[in-house]
């Protein structure tokens, strides 16, 4: 009976042991995540979730950081979020972009301007030039019969239509933002790391994964 019990004893702390390592690990993966990726967008799979993203798809015009350098009231700021919530923005980033996975197809839907007031937004932007820089750097037309996000009024403010963005042909890798209420914990252990292909913009495989 003493030898099955050490027997137990010894299993459950291997049980435990495997446990914190897996734990570990997990954490130590979404670290890398978090310190490799290269932008502040946020992907929403659906109207309301948003995710992490590792890189933008307008990474592939050199010069998208700048594309707004002729607004005065644009300007990069520093800030800072709680933990998991967003990838605060860096390198000289003056806005966030919206990005939108809807019918298995990704669209640019949303501009964020981080040193910007949304009620601002019209007096610098009175007829949506920010959407005509962009259609005009991507070479791709807003579709207006695509209607953009809209469940977040600080987030989501396009109410014109959305750019299909045809021109990416990559990879991505998202994480599931965390909720500020949410246990920290709780979201690194059961969130998983998703990797997105696609080609002309079109989603052709998505899958969980422990590649960073």
């Amino acid at each position: 009976m003493k030898k099955i019990s050490f027997i137990v004893v010894i299993l459950l702390l291997i049980g435990n042991f495997n446990a914190l390592v897996k734990a570990q690990s997990i954490d130590k993966k979404y670290y890398v995540f978090l310190r490799n990726a290269e932008t502040s967008d946020l992907l929403y799979l659906n109207d309301s979730i948003p995710y992490l993203m590792n890189r933008s798809p307008l990474e592939v015009f050199p010069k998208y950081k700048n594309l707004y350098d002729a607004y005065k009231e644009i300007t990069p700021v520093e800030l800072k979020f709680e933990f998991g919530t967003q990838i605060p923005p860096f390198n000289h980033t003056a806005y966030q972009v919206m990005w939108y996975l809807k019918d298995s197809v990704l669209y640019l839907s949303d501009i964020k301007f981080y040193s910007l007031r949304i009620c601002d937004y019209k007096s610098v932007f009175p007829n949506n030039e920010q959407y005509k820089l962009m259609e005009k750097l991507t070479k791709v037309k807003i579709d207006k019969t695509k209607r953009p996000l809209s469940s977040d009024p600080f987030r989501h403010t396009n109410t014109i239509g959305m750019i299909l963005a045809n021109w990416f042909n990559d990879t991505l890798l998202i994480k599931r933002a965390r909720d500020s209420f949410e246990d920290i914990e709780k979201w690194l252990l059961s969130t998983p790391l998703e990797e997105l292909v696609f080609k002309n913009g079109k989603l052709i495989s998505i899958k969980t994964t422990d590649t960073y």
